[in-house]
């Protein structure tokens, strides 16, 4: 696991100097002994003392941060450093002690232990307290790493998924359409010959938006009613569709081939017959929501399922963090509610794919 370089110059340029001013003035009024002293000699002195044991300290949290980098090891890392703080602390408040009593006091003026006491504690107490100040850093710094990297494979994972669904469905619709044109040929060559070049038109959109992560609804709904032609020519009167689209929503957006999916999903599980026909209606609300829903007449036998169409299109809004497609059964219809998404700069999709795993 890579450890960041440590990015403190500012908090130790700012803390160094008020550490040392809160210890040197604190110990200044309390001890009569050091009072005798100019204060800020004391401060000077105090200040060459802290700016070393700040280094060691320092050294001390980058040691065991390489050691106990990740978010799992923090208590040992944290319980390791406090305990190497103090005895650094100590080490040092015993030569400042040392320091004063042979060198800085005049003769026959001594501190004694309560202020080495006094001292240690009041060192401690300030040591530990910037010490939680570079861990909650540190620790926040790692959980943002850890969330953008979760961000990063879930994206990668997803993006993968799709990519997989993407490759089923244009082999699946071209499946679907020669079954069509090979049932035309037989029953009418002329009309055969009509949807031949229908479905070369869509199926060259399909081919040119398939790549795209977003397209228009007014491109989407073309491409449907195109689509919904191919199916009229195959199930003629066993098949109506109800379009009921705001124009004020003709400029949202949504992935590529949704309309066709859904489409094709409700012809695929449903009786589609003149006797029994399927009505589709695809409409938008106030909410600025697409539905497409159709009554329900489900087959007697079960159409063997992939999945592909609601799979993809509940993967595509959820890569595109936009909320889920809603899915709604009753005895008498199934109905899929989905976004219209007016901004997609907005979504957290276009940070993500900027961004690269390290």
């Amino acid at each position: 696991m890579t450890v960041k370089k440590l990015n403190d110059r500012k908090i130790r340029l700012y803390g160094i100097p008020i550490l040392s001013i809160i210890l040197a003035g604190t110990m200044w009024f309390w001890e009569p002994d050091i009072a005798v002293m100019s204060f800020w000699l004391h401060f000077l002195v105090v200040l060459v003392d802290d700016t070393l044991g700040w280094i060691a300290c320092r050294s001390t949290l980058i040691f065991f941060r390489l050691k106990y980098p990740s978010l799992g090891e923090t208590r040992r890392r944290v319980v390791w450093s406090i305990a190497s703080y103090i005895v650094i602390t100590a080490l040092f408040v015993l030569w400042h002690v040392g320091l004063l009593n042979q060198v800085l006091l005049p003769e026959g003026v001594q501190v004694d232990f309560t202020y080495w006491i006094k001292e240690f504690f009041l060192a401690i107490i300030c040591v530990v307290f910037l010490a939680g100040i570079y861990e909650a850093q540190y620790f926040f710094e790692q959980w943002t790493d850890h969330e953008r990297t979760a961000k990063q494979l879930e994206f990668k994972v997803m993006n993968s998924h799709i990519e997989a669904l993407k490759n089923q469905i244009s082999p699946h619709f071209l499946f679907n359409s020669l079954n069509s044109l090979s049932s035309l040929i037989r029953s009418d060559p002329d009309e055969a010959e009509v949807f031949l070049d229908e479905m070369s038109d869509i199926y060259r959109y399909l081919l040119r938006k398939n790549s795209r992560r977003l397209v228009t609804l007014e491109e989407e709904l073309a491409f449907a009613q195109s689509y919904l032609q191919l199916l009229k020519k195959r199930y003629g009167m066993g098949l109506h569709c109800e379009l009921n689209i705001s124009e004020d929503y003709h400029k949202r957006l949504l992935p590529p081939l949704t309309l066709q999916l859904l489409i094709e999903n409700a012809v695929k599980h449903n009786v589609v017959s003149r006797s029994a026909p399927l009505y589709i209606r695809i409409f938008t609300n106030d909410e600025g929501c697409l539905t497409v829903s159709n009554n329900l007449q489900e087959k007697k036998i079960a159409v063997e399922s992939n999945k592909v169409g609601l799979s993809n299109i509940s993967a595509n809004y959820k890569l595109l963090n936009q909320p889920d497609i809603v899915i709604q059964k009753t005895d008498q219809s199934f109905s899929v509610i989905l976004n219209l998404i007016e901004d997609p700069d907005a979504n957290l999709y276009d940070h993500v794919i900027g961004l690269e795993i390290k």
